[in-house]
């Protein structure tokens, strides 16, 4: 015998798919007309036509959504955000199964490849109220990420869903044990899927997206911090002529002019630095020339500096002049 939802099922998944797409006044207002229409026991005979008129209006809801948002929103949150909206764009098929006399689609109904077919499988009936279910839970899962405390209510969805399809012949605390354990390790996965979504995004900007230093251009990527330090090994060491009122920063380069998306630096041409006398610092200003916080440097430099060391070294660096910034 089919298995029929629970009381309240679609509603609240409805409920829980507005809060996490934050449109919940809607969700609970599709919930509602949901279970009314399941209570009121409404039956109207519906033929074949019907039915297919139902499922071509869900169709072209989706193939509507999916355009729009693949316009506007490009193709990657395009999808993302059509699947996100499936649960309004096909109800006119469960909608047309909730008001039938026959209480059930047919394949045939479903897929328009199978509309003249005459083999058994085209007849064969379906319940769309668990698929629908489903949908519901896998659209608000994609808005989770902002609403992650519904996660446990998802969950207890589930398990109320589960609890309807249960053997009547097993003991009802094995079923609950194994409910449990089953929804303990799908919140812990679903974690962890996400620390593993982040990390590799991370890997993929730093192996694919992350070009060398430019003295002379930068994009800005928000949030991105990188990696600081690969070594621990000294290298360099900055020698001041006056104690540091303030911590030393190390910068890169410059930049002076921003266009919305990169920073940029004025064309400025370099000069060789002669070989250092005692053979281990270069000079790289002149201090009384430069106020505090002034210099810039095609290598890392603190502002305010104006020597470098190195203890090893036979090669003569390349900076660029100081500027006042």
């Amino acid at each position: 015998m089919p298995v029929k939802p629970p009381p309240l099922l679609l509603g609240l998944a409805l409920a829980l798919w507005g809060a996490c797409a934050g449109v919940l006044a809607l969700g609970i207002v599709l919930g509602i007309a949901i279970e009314v229409l399941r209570a009121a026991n409404l039956r109207r005979a519906f033929d074949t036509a019907d039915f297919n008129r139902a499922c071509d209006l869900a169709a072209m809801l989706s193939l509507g959504a999916i355009a729009y948002f693949v316009a506007t929103r490009g193709v990657a949150q395009g999808l993302l955000r059509a699947v996100e909206w499936l649960p309004v764009t096909v109800l006119p098929a469960l909608l047309a199964q909730l008001v039938s006399a026959a209480g059930r689609l047919r394949m045939r109904n479903l897929f328009y490849s199978l509309r003249r077919s005459a083999l058994p499988e085209a007849d064969r009936p379906v319940d769309l109220a668990f698929p629908f279910f489903a949908l519901a839970l896998l659209s608000a899962s994609i808005a989770t990420s902002a609403h992650i405390e519904l996660l446990p209510a998802g969950a207890a969805l589930l398990v109320y869903a589960l609890y309807a399809a249960r053997p009547r012949a097993r003991p009802l605390w094995a079923w609950a044990t194994l409910a449990g354990v089953a929804v303990a390790l799908g919140i812990g996965l679903s974690f962890g899927l996400v620390r593993l979504q982040l990390a590799l995004e991370d890997l993929a900007v730093e192996w694919f997206f992350a070009p060398e230093p430019d003295v002379f251009r930068a994009a800005t990527r928000i949030g991105d911090v990188g990696r600081i330090k690969l070594s621990d090994a000294i290298v360099w060491r900055v020698a001041g002529e006056r104690p540091a009122a303030r911590p030393l920063l190390l910068f890169e380069a410059a930049y002076s002019i921003f266009d919305g998306a990169t920073w940029r630096a004025r064309s400025e041409g370099f000069r060789a630095l002669a070989a250092p006398v005692d053979g281990q610092t270069w000079r790289l200003g002149d201090p009384p020339a430069c106020s505090r916080g002034c210099g810039s440097a095609a290598t890392p430099t603190p502002a305010g500096r104006f020597s470098r060391c190195r203890r090893a070294s036979t090669r003569s660096p390349t900076s660029r002049p100081p500027r006042s910034r």
